[in-house]
């Protein structure tokens, strides 16, 4: 991690995601539909998925009904891509196991900024559900306090699953190892964090 200060920004400004991360797709989905003798492309001018009834004739209604459910189905898509809470745990349980905290610290971040780009109605979903253990009581506590700053930023109901006692520590945690670095991370932690005995810087989620 070299000299590189390891802080935390809980006002939780949008960053930019790696589009090879996790949960983006690196390509245009391919939404093409195949009959048995060619493969039209959905904006073509032929869709074989979109044939006509016997005896019918092409009318605004029918073209409207497809722009509708093109629509819905990109929104849909959208919401899939979302990192929850959950998904968030599970990476850096797989990080923690080969000894990455660096890698561990970015995938917070990124879900940080995917619960900041999320609609409203998408957002209460992402930190609904209890995460699984990440292997260590420190990122356990991290996750939970994470996610009461969010809530409480963005005026949403707190999880219950935050407030359970295996979520603070015994005994403080500062993310940043470096000791003469610890009292501005313990000025500068949000409340949320704080409470539950973890410290971190708040550019942290934008610098990792």
């Amino acid at each position: 991690m070299g000299e590189e200060v390891m802080s935390f920004r809980l006002s939780f400004h949008q960053g930019s995601l790696s589009p090879t991360g996790a949960h983006w797709l690196d390509g245009p989905p391919d939404l093409s539909c195949q009959d048995r003798t060619r493969q039209h492309p959905l904006d073509g001018p032929q869709l074989s998925c979109k044939q006509q009834v016997p005896g019918s004739s092409p009318g605004a209604s029918s073209k409207n009904r497809f722009v509708v459910l093109d629509i819905l189905l990109i929104a849909a898509m959208a919401t899939q891509t979302l990192q929850t809470i959950s998904e968030t745990a599970a990476q850096i349980r797989r990080c923690l196991a080969v000894l990455d905290d660096h890698e561990a610290l970015r995938w917070v971040a990124q879900f940080v900024a995917e619960f900041q780009r999320a609609s409203l109605a998408d957002r209460p979903g992402l930190v609904a559900d209890e995460p699984p253990p990440t292997g260590d009581r420190h990122w356990d506590a991290m996750l939970a306090g994470v996610v009461e700053q969010l809530c409480f930023d963005h005026e949403l109901v707190v999880p219950g699953w935050v407030m359970r006692p295996g979520r603070f520590l015994d005994q403080w945690w500062f993310v940043t190892p470096y000791r003469s670095l610890h009292p501005s991370a313990f000025t500068e932690t949000p409340v949320a964090l704080a409470n539950r005995g973890v410290f971190i810087h708040r550019q942290s989620l934008e610098s990792v």
